[in-house]
């Protein structure tokens, strides 16, 4: 069994100010900052934390990404990385007091318009892999992309997982796809009659796939395509940021699959408890193998 990675690459930066009076576009970094972070968001961080989480045990993890040389040498040694010499999407946030205050997105609206070697990846997958998809519609991954890696999961009877922030007929037949609330009402805002349950229904049902949708002020919905269910997100009482949250919500699902969970539940507990350790960090700092697990493991049995 293999994790393959599928997916964009974001650099977020985290500048952390002495004074919140000088925050402002031209900070000057040397004189007006405490510490800078530098670590990878999307698809990146979703490598890193299952690579990191994974470390001690004996399972291949691929990633398949389009990155620049500085971001490929913050990911975490996995084989066959997509090299391409191109700008990288970045994301600055500035802090004052541990608060997020602002924050300045460059590139944000580059497309990359990659071409995803297939023949490479369809070579990489075989039976029972879980395949991780995590599309944030930046160029790397389009939709006939994002449909023959589907098509090629399924006939090797892989479990494959997607995060994405659009909800569309490309991602038919994933055995779980997960996107965030203000997503997936984007995508029925036409429908104002029926409740969010029944929506969630109809759309997996529609696509044939598990549904999750996560509320960050609230909780979880989800969906077998039979029932939905519902549940209050783990809130820690150090909560700090939930940036990156839903990059490592996506690990747990992948990691829940090797852990070979059977229910919907499990998955879903699995996710939401990993997620729930990163809130209690700044951005998408990297949970460590050992150290995270131990505090996991006080709280839940994965």
């Amino acid at each position: 069994m293999k994790i393959i990675i599928v997916g964009d690459v974001i650099e977020d930066n985290y500048y952390f100010c002495r004074d919140y009076k000088e925050i402002d576009e031209s900070i000057n970094k040397a004189s007006k900052l405490e510490r800078e972070v530098f670590s990878l968001g999307a698809a990146g961080n979703v490598a890193n934390t299952i690579t990191s989480l994974l470390m001690e045990e004996n399972v291949d993890i691929l990633f398949f990404t389009s990155c620049n040389a500085t971001t490929q040498s913050k990911i975490l040694a996995l084989p066959r990385i997509e090299y391409n010499k191109h700008p990288t999407i970045k994301r600055d946030r500035f802090y004052f007091n541990d608060q997020l205050r602002f924050r300045i997105d460059k590139f944000d609206d580059l497309y990359l318009n990659v071409e995803v070697n297939h023949k490479q990846l369809t070579e990489c997958i075989s039976s029972n892999d879980i395949i991780v998809i995590s599309d944030y519609r930046k160029g790397f991954l389009n939709a006939e992309d994002v449909k023959k890696i589907v098509a090629i999961g399924n006939k090797n009877k892989c479990k494959i997982f997607v995060d994405t922030i659009e909800l569309d007929d490309c991602y038919n037949g994933c055995t779980y796809l997960q996107v965030n609330a203000k997503t997936f009402n984007r995508y029925l805002e036409y429908d104002t009659d029926s409740k969010l349950e029944a929506k969630i229904l109809y759309v997996a049902q529609k696509f044939n796939f598990n549904l999750i949708v996560t509320n960050s002020s609230d909780n979880i919905i989800y969906t077998d395509r039979k029932n939905v269910y519902s549940k209050k997100f783990y809130v820690p009482k150090q909560f700090k940021c939930s940036i990156g949250a839903g990059d490592v919500f996506l690990s747990g699902l992948a990691i829940a699959a090797y852990r070979n969970k059977k229910s919907i539940h499990d998955y879903v507990e699995s996710a939401d408890r990993y997620a729930t350790m990163s809130t209690t960090f700044i951005g998408t700092t990297q949970l460590v193998n050992n150290k995270m697990q131990d505090k996991i493991a006080l709280t839940t049995k994965l």
